[in-house]
Formats: C-alpha cells, sequence, structure tokens
C-alpha cells in the first residue's frame, strides 16, 4: 500500500500508483518524476497493516530515455527499532526485470529511494515489487526461532513452536529461548557448574547470556517455597561463565541453592 512518495509527473498518467500497477508498458503505466528531480522515495505498508517477510525484488525500467540509474531499500524492521538499508544497486538502462534476493529480511515497511537516474530532466521507472509471504515472525523469541533454523511447520502458529519439544534435550523451544541455549546442540545446557559453601556461598553458572537475566533463590527447606536471596537478583549475564553470592547465608544449619533465569 502506497502511503507516500516525493514527486509524480501527474496524478493522472505518470503516476506513483503505477509502481504497483502490475503493468510494465511505458508511457501511462509508468512512474515518472517531477522535473530535475533529487532522490525520490516512495514509502509504502503491508496489507492490513501486517509484518511481512521479504525474500525478493524485482524493478523493471521503462523503454525510454528517463530510466532510473541506483536505487536503495530500506524497511522498518518488525521487531521496532529504525529504518534499515537493506539493499541497493544499479539498474539497467532497458525494460528488463532486474531481481535481487532479500534473504528473508522481516518488514512492517518499506521504502524504495530511487537516487540517481540516467538523464537528469525527468526520471522514470515501469514497475516494483516486492516477494515474500505474511504472517512473519513478530515476536523475539519468533526472530530467535528462525535464526536457530526453526519455522512452522503446516497449521502452526508461531506460538505453537514455543511448545515444539527439542530433540535430545527434554526441553521446548520455548525453554530454550528464554535459556539463551542453542537448541542444536546437545552440550548447549543451562547449568550450575560449582558451588562455593564460604561465606559468602558463591553459585557459578554457565551459559550467561549478555541478553538475560539471572536470580540466586533459596529456600531452608525443599518442602517448602522458594525466595529470591537478597540483592542477588536480576543480574545480567557477563557472557559465558558467571557468578552471584549469598552474602547472607546463615552460618549453621543446611540451605539450598537454584539459579533462575528470566528475559529482561
Amino acid at each position: 500500500v502506497l502511503e507516500s512518495f516525493t514527486s509524480q509527473y501527474d496524478a493522472a498518467g505518470w503516476k506513483a500508483l503505477n509502481l504497483t500497477d502490475g503493468k510494465t508498458v511505458s508511457g501511462a503505466n509508468t512512474w515518472v518524476s517531477g522535473a530535475n528531480p533529487g532522490p525520490q522515495t516512495f514509502e509504502y505498508s503491508f496489507a492490513e497493516s501486517e509484518s511481512a517477510q521479504l525474500t525478493g525484488l524485482t524493478l523493471v525500467n521503462a523503454a525510454r530515455s528517463y530510466n532510473s540509474k541506483t536505487f536503495e531499500l530500506w524497511v522498518l524492521p518488525s521487531a521496532g527499532g529504525t529504518w534499515v538499508k537493506i539493499a541497493s544497486g544499479a539498474l539497467a538502462n532497458n525494460a528488463l526485470s532486474q531481481s535481487f534476493d532479500l534473504e528473508g529480511q522481516t518488514a512492517r515497511r518499506a521504502r524504495l529511494v530511487i537516487t540517481s537516474g540516467y538523464v537528469s530532466s525527468y526520471w522514470e521507472l515501469a514497475e516494483f515489487k516486492l516477494h515474500g509471504y505474511f504472517d512473519a515472525p513478530q515476536r523475539p523469541s519468533d526472530l530467535w526461532y528462525t535464526a536457530h533454523g526453526f519455522e512452522r511447520g503446516p497449521g502452526e502458529s508461531w506460538e505453537d513452536l514455543d511448545t515444539r519439544p527439542v530433540t535430545g534435550k527434554r526441553t521446548t523451544l520455548w525453554q530454550e529461548y528464554v535459556a539463551d541455549t542453542d537448541p542444536n546442540d546437545t552440550n548447549s545446557v543451562f547449568r550450575v557448574i560449582a558451588v562455593d559453601p564460604g561465606p559468602p556461598v558463591v553459585m557459578r553458572f554457565v551459559p550467561a547470556s549478555t541478553g538475560r537475566v539471572y536470580t540466586l533463590q533459596y529456600t531452608d527447606d525443599l518442602g517448602a517455597e522458594w525466595h529470591d536471596v537478597p540483592g542477588a537478583g536480576g543480574h545480567v549475564g557477563a557472557g559465558g561463565e558467571d557468578s552471584i553470592s549469598d552474602d547472607n547465608a546463615p552460618a549453621t544449619g543446611g540451605r539450598f541453592y537454584r539459579m533462575k533465569v528470566d528475559l529482561p
């Protein structure tokens, strides 16, 4: 859906809407800029404001002398943030279809920027197409799943992947995501590797992801509730091996510990 554009020759003929009309015949089916143009930006949203996973880009120049020469493609990522340039290049001075790979980039908006033309008086372009599919991953966990090679199966939603069992690990994908361990590696396990009885008691653990927070918990009775150790919560992982201590452990008697990992 075209949301905005920099210029067009006129609203009746060589208009910006022609870029996505599926027609490439030069003349009234192409876009032509205003006179003596600078960079020309066309901003698009997707149907019903959905996010899309983009796999390719096709641009088609016209069969006339005003063809566009160089371009950039920017997207607004599904997960938020600022605009990111994902493609740029030069277009041949002919009316043949020219395609570019976008490698599955997810986006909720796209900007095509024509940065130069073969002549300075006017620029022309016949067609602009983005290839991909809707229902793209949007949650941070969905993007994490795809980065680790996991996709939805037939009839599955992205939420269904949360409960998918991980082969050989007795965990789910969601648990792997929270722990920031590698679901493809059976040796990648969140675990305590040592406990120093102190004082203070020090619990060492791996992996300590810089994108997760950790809390040391204790109980004096395994049949009772667990409690956060005062001052030992909200610890951001240091990367690799890390440790948290209990500076208030009792001098006598038993105490049991466990480590909790959370999303920030």
